[in-house]
């Protein structure tokens, strides 16, 4: 008997009420994810994309349906789950080992075995020498890349990426997700991606997920492979030199730009 995906979003619908009365956000969402695997998700402003990641995390709940990890519906927060926002959050009052620290903090881990844990983090991720400096005197990339170690110092088995890059310049997104993906895939952690940025996701995933316009369903599923460039993942900007990818750009473009379903 096959082990359960790690993830699966199974027949997931969610309504909600605000001052202009229900709106239908999510309709029959369906599709699973393999431990290890890294997923984006692309569509359209508003379509859904921050919601899933928010129901996959237990923050809310489906109208009907269920969200699974590990065969197990979610019913609230799990410390499984690792979420980075768009905005790194940094408490600019902490220094950075201290920020890398505040999730053992608040989960009671072992201080000793977590300063070790975190100190290695930043060490791995080229911020060793600034850990006692404040966020205030980090570069936007090196924040987010001090968020990255924040999130990973709880060992989440999920990492939910929702749009981190989103607010650098191109150059440093650019190289950032280059350099977080790369981690992220040596870590062996399953992780989501909600990008608007459609050579991010291709550039970034092995898979992309299409959502459609609101109420958000799945339009498409891509797998992303670069054949041209051997059995080894290309990096993340490597793979945007592959010839593969201006079809597979193509494709999710099309498919992002229909009006009418």
């Amino acid at each position: 008997m096959s082990a359960p995906p790690k993830i699966a979003f199974k027949d997931v619908c969610l309504h909600y009420f605000g001052e202009h009365g229900e709106t239908e956000a999510l309709r029959d969402i369906g599709f699973s994810i393999a431990a290890g695997e890294f997923v984006a998700i692309v569509g359209q402003s508003g379509c859904g994309k921050s919601t899933l990641l928010s129901l996959l995390a237990g923050l809310m709940r489906p109208t009907s349906g269920a969200v699974l990890i590990d065969g197990r519906e979610v019913i609230g927060p799990s410390p499984s789950v690792g979420f980075m926002l768009q905005q790194d959050t940094l408490f600019e009052w902490r220094t950075i080992l201290e920020n890398t620290l505040l999730g053992p903090e608040i989960r009671g881990d072992n201080r000793i075995e977590a300063r070790r844990r975190a100190e290695g983090l930043l060490e791995r991720y080229g911020l060793g020498e600034f850990k006692h400096h404040r966020p205030a005197q980090l570069s936007g990339g090196m924040r987010q890349r001090a968020a990255l170690a924040r999130t990973m110092c709880l060992e989440p088995d999920i990492l939910l990426l929702d749009e981190p890059f989103s607010a650098l310049d191109f150059q440093t997104r650019l190289a950032l997700g280059d350099e977080i993906s790369t981690i992220i895939r040596r870590s062996g952690k399953t992780a989501i991606l909600v990008t608007h940025d459609i050579p991010e996701a291709i550039s970034i995933a092995d898979r992309v997920v299409v959502l459609s316009r609101r109420p958000g369903r799945v339009r498409a599923e891509h797998a992303i492979a670069f054949p041209s460039c051997g059995t080894e993942r290309p990096g993340a900007i490597a793979a945007r030199e592959a010839v593969e990818f201006p079809g597979l750009f193509d494709i999710v473009w099309q498919e992002l730009d229909v009006h009418v379903d």
